[in-house]
């Protein structure tokens, strides 16, 4: 047989390649061997018959939480992730340096989906809702997170911070957190990825001032404290600022940090933050677009 497996009659959209419409595609060593507009199913071992349906290559999904049974918002990434088209997911901050290895062998190493992670500047991780990441300063630890990181230097993105008051954040830790992990990101030459909402601070422009080309302001459309409108409805300058040397601002929808509200306010002033849009394989390790 010329194929493994032969797709036909599906919807091909591949942004990558520009193309966006009714294609078939075959496959031999699970790569694509050819894409065409009516390859021969006598060819291929296996066909699937894909007509009314969308085939397009692996989703990938920047902000997961895959630590089930640990993390409090952990969840199952293949019925989850993988299931659902997401072949490529990077964990955003579940884990900590103090529990980084067991969510590597555990999860990562185990799981049919790619996980990639950013690594939480809090030792203890996501442990739990009702203790938050920084009820004590302590966790917010600079030399454990790079000792970590280069342990796991092929699958760490970043350095995640989490800054919401009282929940996450406690008053004594108050912007710490996100200075030790700018602190740790610059040590181990990696961006971080911060959620800024209801911080410690008077605005987001206290947050943004910290952050460099490269670096990931997720959540970007919640409707708490520390969001990217001003007082007036109006885009900040802080936030144009951020955007025009390269910071990347992630919708990281989840359950409640997403707002159409503030959505369609910026989309109205023709400056609506960009997401991420693919990972790039570097060497031995994964770096985001």
């Amino acid at each position: 047989m010329k194929y493994d497996l032969l797709i036909k009659g599906g919807m091909l959209v591949d942004p990558a390649e520009d193309l966006s419409g009714v294609r078939d595609v075959a496959f031999v060593g699970g790569m694509v061997a050819a894409v065409g507009g009516d390859l021969d199913a006598g060819d291929a071992r296996e066909v699937i018959d894909a007509a009314g349906c969308v085939v397009t290559p692996g989703l990938i999904d920047i902000h997961v939480h895959v630590f089930a049974g640990v993390s409090h918002f952990g969840i199952e990434p293949d019925p989850t992730c993988l299931a659902r088209g997401a072949t490529t997911v990077v964990d955003a901050g579940s884990a900590g340096a103090d529990i980084f290895p067991g969510f590597r062998k555990y999860v990562i190493d185990v799981s049919e989906t790619r996980i990639l992670a950013q690594m939480n500047i809090s030792s203890q991780g996501m442990l739990t809702a009702e203790i938050g990441e920084f009820e004590i300063p302590e966790y917010a630890d600079v030399d454990k997170a790079c000792r970590m990181i280069e342990q796991h230097r092929d699958i760490v993105l970043g350095v995640k911070v989490r800054l919401t008051r009282n929940s996450i954040v406690s008053e004594r830790s108050g912007m710490l957190p996100l200075h030790r992990a700018r602190e740790a990101a610059d040590a181990a030459g990696l961006p971080i990825m911060v959620h800024p909402q209801d911080a410690w601070c008077d605005s987001i422009d206290d947050i943004l001032d910290v952050m460099k080309g490269g670096d990931i302001l997720t959540h970007c459309f919640h409707d708490f404290p520390c969001g990217i409108l001003n007082g007036e409805g109006r885009i900040r300058d802080s936030v144009l600022d951020a955007i025009e040397r390269g910071v990347v601002f992630d919708v990281g929808h989840g359950a409640g940090s997403f707002s159409w509200g503030i959505v369609e306010a910026a989309m109205s002033q023709d400056v609506l933050p960009t997401t991420i849009s693919s990972i790039r394989r570097v060497g031995d390790r994964y770096v985001a677009n």
